[in-house]
């Protein structure tokens, strides 16, 4: 109905990861997934899921500036979930996925510029929540820390346009969470792309 700050949205999420982590969500160990050996994180647990839950849903909402972005993100990272959780032998996460990936697919058919539909930051918030927590539960414990890998590959285009942007950003003495022009994106458009062509270059 109105818009919420910054700080209220981050208590929210800390209180959203906070519920998952006392189900039993959690990165208790990370195991070599090259080989042997695995890290028992004890009270760093705590900390180390409640920073991966609320990194997640932050970063698609950071690329969530043009129509389609975050949307396209969350099915590719939603049919990545799909497969690790049928590797891992985790049928429940493979269907969680594919619904998940199916309902996207269908919004990025009217979210696909020009966007008739939009997210919002609900929106980009839910996605990014659910990728996170579907990724903790598509493994066992102790083999968790490649299914991480694998979405912070998949994420890895979103993750660096975050990351200069909050460099960028504090260099300028600007706030975090204040929108500029200045991602991917815009740039793409900058050099003569269409939204459209912007849109389909960056999933490519």
């Amino acid at each position: 109905l109105r818009p919420m700050g910054a700080k209220v949205k981050l208590i929210g999420q800390i209180g959203c990861a906070l519920v998952l982590y006392s189900m039993g969500v959690s990165i208790d160990i990370l195991s070599n997934p090259f080989g042997s050996g695995s890290l028992h994180l004890g009270w760093w647990s705590l900390p180390v899921t409640l920073l991966w839950l609320i990194a997640i849903p932050n970063i698609i909402n950071l690329i969530d500036g043009m129509d389609g972005l975050a949307t396209g993100f969350g099915m590719f990272l939603c049919l990545t979930l799909a497969f690790v959780g049928h590797f891992a032998q985790k049928p429940d996460v493979v269907l969680v996925a594919m619904v998940m990936g199916g309902a996207l697919s269908g919004f990025l058919i009217f979210n696909f510029p020009p966007a008739k539909i939009f997210l919002g930051d609900g929106g980009a918030y839910l996605i990014g929540f659910f990728v996170a927590s579907v990724s903790l539960m598509s493994s066992s414990k102790g083999s968790i820390l490649a299914s991480l890998l694998v979405i912070l590959v998949a994420l890895g285009i979103p993750i660096l346009d975050t990351a200069f942007a909050i460099i960028r950003r504090a260099i300028r003495g600007m706030p975090v969470f204040r929108a500029d022009a200045e991602h991917i994106h815009h740039r793409l458009i900058t050099l003569g792309y269409s939204k459209a062509q912007a849109l389909s270059l960056i999933h490519i």
